[in-house]
């Protein structure tokens, strides 16, 4: 049984059973010596059959019995697999590496559940047992496949794969979302877009999309997993031009690829050392909880709803505490890098001091709460009336969130 005394024990018996479930599929082809396509995909459930189908495409085909079906497919695959290899990161091309060196099979506990369901589910590589453990292993055809396009410039290609993927991580950090072009341009005017088409930049971020876990492909563009609310992103974005955005230096876009990245300056690390030393807050916890507050920073959720947060979580024993929490909750939030404020933070924006492409003046007073203030010259702005930042909302559903 799934141990976690934070879920009722109906919730960890359903749980259980899903991982026994999911255990049995996965150890039930039992590995060859040679693994041919067909016979893996006829070892499938027509479910898992339907999975493949509709993940590769594949139309006119939805009511073909098992084993039509299954022949369909190992042709579809096999056509597939070319163009699919020409997407792969690094860790796929040695994962597959690692398969035809070893020349059968290697173990599925090297990684972890969406990244075998998502090469299960393209029928690329496939689960199986061996020695009564669950393994991974490719077909005969595919690794046929594999082996006859892996030289030094499809080793290149997979290298340049792995800049993209790293390269356009790193500016959706800081804008959050942007169409496919806009991207591409950005990417490209780093990597020589010779290099690499618009088609094939496509292709490799959703590819790593599927693979790891930063980045979402969206119908028109992709978005960075810690946006919140995409619609309200792209709607604070439609009036923005290329020029409105911050600029971003190389080494700013190669560190905020990373996985799992976050910019722990002086403010993220004062109120790291402030919950663990003021608040009791363990120390292998306070890191992702500090990362919680980043995220809705980011997503420029007010400083009060953030505080009533850390309230709801943390015991805050006194006032004089509650000050340093919520001095040090709105020094982090005022140097932040904000998805709707084009990638700036508040201190940059007040460091500018001076008006931006959509009118935007940086007063240098703050509040009483200390959040830096934004303003739009001397002209007030009613709540109901156009945002003056160009959005197209109206100003309490734009900037004024900013004088909350």
């Amino acid at each position: 049984m799934i141990d976690n005394k934070n879920f009722p024990q109906d919730i960890n018996e359903e749980l259980s059973m899903l991982v026994e479930k999911r255990k049995k599929a996965l150890l039930k082809y039992k590995i060859k010596e040679e693994n041919k396509l067909i016979d893996v995909l006829l070892g499938l459930t027509k479910s898992e059959l339907d999975d493949i189908r509709v993940n590769l495409a594949v139309s006119g085909a939805s009511s073909l019995k098992k084993q039509e079906l299954a022949e369909v497919l190992a042709a579809t695959i096999v056509n597939f697999a070319p163009n699919w290899f020409a997407n792969i990161d690094n860790t796929q091309y040695e994962l597959f590496e690692r398969i035809i060196k070893a020349n059968d099979c290697i173990k599925g506990a090297d990684f972890n559940d969406y990244q075998v369901d998502y090469l299960n589910s393209i029928g690329i590589l496939f689960s199986g047992v061996k020695d009564k453990e669950h393994h991974l292993f490719m077909p005969e055809e595919l690794k046929a496949i594999f082996k006859k396009i892996n030289d030094k410039t499809f080793k290149k290609k997979v290298l340049l794969n792995n800049e993209t993927i790293r390269l356009a991580t790193g500016i959706l950090f800081y804008y959050g979302y942007l169409d496919y072009e806009q991207l591409y341009d950005m990417v490209t005017k780093i990597i020589n877009k010779k290099e690499i088409s618009l088609e094939r930049f496509v292709g490799v971020l959703v590819n790593a999309s599927c693979w790891l876990d930063e980045i979402i492909p969206f119908e028109t563009g992709i978005y960075h997993v810690n946006v919140v609310n995409l619609d309200e992103l792209i709607d604070a974005q439609l009036d923005w031009s290329i020029e409105d955005f911050r600029q971003l230096s190389y080494e700013e876009i190669y560190q905020a690829g990373q996985q799992n990245y976050v910019i722990k300056n002086q403010q993220y690390l004062h109120m790291e050392k402030l919950l663990v030393e003021k608040l009791n807050v363990a120390s292998e916890d306070v890191t992702g909880f500090v990362q919680d507050i980043v995220i809705m920073i980011m997503n420029e959720e007010t400083s009060a709803f953030i505080f009533d947060f850390i309230q709801e979580v943390i015991a805050i024993p006194n006032q004089k505490i509650a000050k340093q929490l919520s001095l040090a909750l709105l020094d982090l939030y005022n140097n932040t890098h904000i998805f709707k404020l084009k990638g700036y933070t508040l201190t940059e924006l007040n460091n500018m001091m001076g008006k931006t492409n959509k009118g935007l003046v940086v007063s240098k007073a703050r509040g009483k709460d200390n959040v830096i203030r934004v303003s739009f010259g001397d002209k007030s702005v009613g709540r109901n009336e156009p945002c003056p930042c160009g959005s197209g909302k109206k100003y309490k559903k734009c900037c004024m969130i900013i004088y909350e």
